[in-house]
């Protein structure tokens, strides 16, 4: 009982030790996306907060980081290709794959089985793979005035280092690039 009433103390430091950090780089990043649209919106008065999306960090994968991955990936990819070939008149195999009537039983199962195959040996080796973290991100959607005075409801992704301590990249609705010049 003792040992259950420690450890349920010790969790409780660890979690109030560790959420300030987290609840720190979530206020800064929102004060960074807050900041960089005052500073670079047409009518930066007008601007109005909506939402802000949970940051989250972007860590290396074991695909992006090994050939082997990439291979047996592009090698599953070429697979479907050469069967979607065979479409039907409903359309190409991959969006009647999982339907009960498929054109080539086969070659769905050659597919699946290609496809199961790859998931399982990277899942296992992804096993003992140490993610490294790239950066953070976090969405954000707002109103502001447009230069013709029009409301504007509008988003941006933001990217930021390790730290939270400033944007590095930033991507509008559109696609185009927000990101600071320096």
């Amino acid at each position: 009982m003792k040992h259950t009433i420690l450890t349920g103390l010790a969790l409780v430091a660890l979690a109030s030790c560790s959420t300030p950090n987290a609840e720190n780089k979530e206020k800064k990043a929102r004060d960074l996306v807050t900041n960089y649209l005052k500073q670079n919106l047409a009518d930066p008065s007008s601007y109005s907060s909506v939402k802000f999306e949970p940051l989250w960090p972007n860590s290396t994968t074991y695909m992006d980081t090994h050939k082997d991955a990439q291979d047996m990936f592009k090698e599953t990819l070429h697979l479907q290709d050469s069967i979607e070939k065979y479409g039907t008149e409903r359309g190409p195999l991959s969006e009647v794959i999982y339907e009960d009537i498929a054109p080539n039983d086969r070659l769905k199962t050659l597919y699946q089985a290609k496809k199961d195959s790859v998931k399982k040996l990277i899942k296992e080796k992804e096993a003992g793979f140490k993610p490294q973290l790239i950066d953070y991100r976090m969405g954000h959607i707002f109103r502001y005035k447009n230069k013709l005075g029009n409301l504007v409801l509008d988003s941006l992704l933001a990217t930021f280092d390790t730290n939270c301590s400033r944007i590095t990249k930033t991507i509008g609705r559109t696609g185009e690039d927000w990101t600071p010049k320096e």
